[in-house]
């Protein structure tokens, strides 16, 4: 029963093929990649076109004031547990305006199996406008937007060098 109610859900192929399996002798029902049992915002940002043409929109409207458009863009998943959270790395290419050039802007995308994202904007919000943050004693990703449609909470990139860049003495 476990495993139709999943097959039902689940609605994207996987890399492998399969989007759910059942191994019956193990009672064990398996969600592949971008299918998740309670994460449905992993196969929303494993597609590229819901994600240009449905959610990539509304980002690129408030890091442009309403004038920019989407180039292009690359979605990174950084990191996945499954049933859990997810953060994705996007890197948008977009214009400001018709006549700009265009630039890149990274910014990241993050779930989680409570779809908390609104009380975590919040959250980040809050401690983006902090005095430690404008005195420069906290750095903090700045919150961009709250998609409840997608399950998706949006931050701006945090300056610096990502620790996976860093080098080890």
């Amino acid at each position: 029963r476990r495993f139709h109610r999943a097959l039902a859900r689940a609605t994207t192929r996987s890399a492998a093929g399969p989007s759910v399996s059942h191994v019956a002798a193990l009672n064990m029902v398996a969600h592949w990649l971008p299918n998740d049992a309670k994460l449905d915002a992993a196969a929303i940002v494993f597609d590229d076109r819901a994600m240009r043409e449905r959610w990539l929109p509304e980002v690129v409207a408030l890091l442009t004031q309403g004038h920019g458009r989407l180039l292009g863009h690359r979605s990174t998943l950084v990191q996945f547990v499954p049933e859990l959270r997810l953060c994705a790395r996007v890197d948008l290419h977009l214009q400001d305006e018709p006549q700009a050039a265009a630039r890149t802007v990274t910014v990241y995308a993050k779930a989680d199996h409570e779809y908390a994202g609104s009380r975590t904007q919040a959250a980040m919000r809050a401690l983006a406008d902090s005095r430690a943050q404008a005195e420069g004693r906290l750095r903090t990703a700045t919150p961009l937007l709250w998609q409840p449609g997608s399950g998706l909470h949006w931050q701006h990139e945090v300056p610096g060098r990502a620790l996976a860049e860093s080098q080890h003495h």
